[in-house]
Formats: structure tokens, C-alpha cells, sequence
């Protein structure tokens, strides 16, 4: 959960400098999983979820805290009730088929229902009237007040530079505030009961969040980055216990345009797409070891840049290039091409079958090129390799 820029009014008393305990109202705005609540001189004004997906949920309350409207629907339909104090509401859904539905219900449980689709000429409208006591209408209860007791401490200039906030399971909220003219940058560090930081989160002076990092129950942590003037994320980052993560870069509108994974030991795996596309490049100890590009017709291109890696056909027309001491994986799937493919000598290649019969393979020679009928029409050809040099090459699995 995290808190956009807070702000509040609080009369305050007592010396320029030190600690106040009062009681205030807060207005806030609070996120958690894609759902919100909206506060408003201590009572809550808003709630809903979908802010940033198709779907979305909203709900309004007066000031009171009584639920007086609810809207909620996607790209297609949507749902409108009115509410009021005394439990009578209405209700009205629409959809872009040009059907319409109401619903009216009174104190005394009584209503009128009415359908109306406008696809007919002229459309056709149908009504039902209930008597009382066929809906059941309860009385509405408030939702309850937010009140909090907060700590602030001032600067020299009467201004609060830190804020605490105790939370309702006995954890709390610091927040920190770092001034440039009349505007302040905040942090907020949410805390456990037990006092352990679970949230740190950072807005600048316009009350724009910019960074997010949370301290997970797993045991890892995720530092986010948001792009400026929005909720979106630029890119986020999660650290394991094992000291492996996982990293995202964000395009438009919250699009994952690449992920970046890193192993116990080191190697680092980034996916991205690009035109021709979808590219896995894998680097070890610091370096490009291998570029894969999955394209669109299912078929692999592969490219390794250090010797000793491990690389899998497809079902499809695969074209892998050699480094030396390679592992080509073949499952039988597809006309697969190996250039540079070294027979002998201590960078020699290792072609491995799965799943084949040793005797549906056969060998022959095409030009310079050795090619390895697997059988169902499958081939693996390896360019400018000798026939008689890669029969020991060739494993079984």
C-alpha cells in the first residue's frame, strides 16, 4: 500500500522546533493491487479498482460516509446504482448492443423494471412493476470516519519535515519531507507492528510518484520507477534471497517491452522483441554468450559468442552458428542448419538426438555440407563438416 502525496490541515501548537501529538483529519489517497480508497476531511469520498486495465469499479460516498453512487462496466458495458440513505435505489446497465435494463426500488420494496432494446423499429420496451415487500431495502450504515494520531516535527521555519503515522495493525507510516521553495519532496517509509520496513516510497515536489521499493513476504525486494506524472512503471527489479532476479522495462501505457533475468550463478538472460522477432540475449561473466531470436513462423536463429553453450531446436527451420564446444539439442521437429560447426579438435560440437531412433538416422553428403537425416522428414545439415568427422559427434538421449 502507498500514500500520494499527503496532505492535511492541523492547527499546531507549541514551539517552532520538536514533536506534536494531535489528532487530525487526513485527506489521502491509498493504492494496493490495483484497487483504491479516497479519503476526504477524515471519511472516505471514493473507492474502486481498474484504474489502469479495461474494467474498472467506482464507487462515491457523501459526506457522511452513506454509499450514494456506483459505477462499474469495461470497453462494452456499463453499470450505473444510486443509492440512497434509507436503502431505496436505482439501478441501470447498458451495452453497446443497444440493450438497456433499470431498476427502480422504493423504501416500501416496491419497484419497476424496464428493458429496452433498441435494435427493433420501433425499439421495444418492456416494463415490470412489482408490489411492496418484493425487493428487500435495508438502511444504509455509514462507513466510518478515518481519524489518525499523528506525530510531526517542525523545522525553524514552522514547517513539518516529519510526520509519523500509526497504522491500524499496529504498524506505522514516517514520512519525510524535503523542501525546495514552497514545495516538498516526500518519503514515506511504511513499517511492520514488529518495526521492520516493508515499503519505502518517493514522490517529488509536485506529488508525483517516481520510485516504489517493497520488501516482500518471499523474502525478496522489488524497486520500481515510475514514469513521470503517472502511475505507469518505467522498470522494476526484484532481488531473490539467492541473489537471482528478475527485471522489467515498461513501454506505453504499461507494456513490458523486455525482461532480464539473472541465475545464482551469474548469467544473465534479457528478452525483448524487435521487428524481426522475439530476442533472448544470454551473457556470462559479463559478456554476450549466445543471441536467440524466436520469429514469428516459429522458427529459432541462434548465435553463440562464447564456446560451451547448450541451444534447443523448434519445430520449425532453425539456423544456429557455432562458437566451439557447443550442445545443439534436436528433438526431430524441422530442416535445421549448423554453420561453423566444429567437428574435431577441442572445440569440437556436440549434436545430441531426444527422442529418435538410432536407426532412422542416416548420413550422407551434400557438396561440402554433412546432413543428418533424422527421419518424418527432419534433417540437421552441417555446413563444411566432413562426413567421417562428425559420426562421433553425434549422441543419443
Amino acid at each position: 500500500m502507498f500514500y500520494p502525496h499527503i496532505s492535511f490541515s492541523a492547527a499546531l501548537s507549541g514551539g517552532s522546533n520538536g514533536s506534536f501529538k494531535i489528532t487530525t483529519r487526513l485527506n489521502t489517497t491509498n493504492y494496493e493491487d490495483g484497487q483504491y480508497w479516497k479519503f476526504e476531511n477524515g471519511h472516505l469520498s471514493e473507492s474502486g479498482k481498474g484504474l489502469y486495465s479495461a474494467s474498472f469499479e467506482r464507487n462515491y460516498y457523501d459526506d457522511d460516509g452513506y454509499l450514494i453512487r456506483n459505477t462499474s462496466g469495461d470497453a462494452n458495458n456499463v453499470a450505473t446504482s444510486t443509492y440512497e440513505r434509507d436503502g431505496s435505489y436505482s439501478k441501470y446497465f447498458s451495452q453497446q448492443s443497444n440493450i438497456s435494463y433499470s431498476l427502480s426500488v422504493n423504501i416500501d420494496g416496491s419497484g419497476i423494471e424496464t428493458w429496452t432494446d433498441t435494435y427493433e423499429s420501433p425499439p421495444e420496451i418492456r416494463t415490470q412493476v412489482y408490489a411492496p415487500g418484493t425487493f428487500s431495502v435495508t438502511p444504509q450504515t455509514p462507513h466510518a470516519a478515518v481519524f489518525n494520531t499523528a506525530t510531526y516535527q517542525l523545522d525553524s521555519s514552522s514547517r513539518i519535515v516529519k510526520m509519523h503515522l500509526p497504522e491500524d495493525d499496529g504498524g506505522f507510516l514516517d514520512v519525510r519531507y524535503d523542501y525546495s521553495g514552497a514545495k516538498a519532496a516526500e518519503r514515506h517509509l511504511l513499517s511492520d507492528a514488529n518495526g521492520e520496513l516493508v515499503e519505502e516510497t518517493r514522490y517529488d515536489s509536485n506529488g508525483h510518484l517516481y520510485f516504489e521499493l517493497d520488501f516482500n513476504s518471499d523474502g525478496s525486494r522489488t524497486t520500481t520507477h515510475y514514469k513521470s506524472g503517472s502511475y505507469i512503471p518505467s522498470s522494476d527489479n526484484t532481488i531473490f534471497e539467492d541473489g537471482s532476479s528478475i527485471a522489467h522495462e515498461y513501454g506505453p501505457g504499461g507494456k513490458v517491452t523486455s525482461t532480464t533475468n539473472v541465475s545464482v550463478d551469474g548469467t544473465k538472460t534479457k528478452i525483448f522483441d524487435k521487428p524481426d522477432g522475439l530476442y533472448t540475449n544470454t551473457y556470462k561473466d559479463g559478456a554476450l554468450a549466445l543471441t536467440e531470436i524466436l520469429k514469428s513462423n516459429g522458427s529459432k536463429t541462434a548465435v553463440a559468442f562464447q564456446k560451451g553453450i547448450t541451444v534447443a531446436d523448434t519445430d520449425a527451420n532453425d539456423l544456429f552458428t557455432s562458437f566451439g564446444h557447443d550442445t545443439f539439442v534436436f528433438s526431430g521437429g524441422g530442416n535445421d542448419t549448423i554453420r561453423n560447426f566444429h567437428a574435431t579438435g577441442e572445440l569440437s560440437d556436440v549434436i545430441k538426438l531426444i527422442g529418435i531412433n538410432p536407426e532412422h538416422v542416416s548420413l550422407s553428403m551434400q557438396g561440402q555440407n554433412t546432413v543428418i537425416d533424422v527421419g518424418d522428414d527432419a534433417s540437421i545439415t552441417l555446413v563444411g563438416a566432413k562426413f567421417a568427422d562428425v559420426i562421433d559427434n553425434i549422441l543419443f538421449a
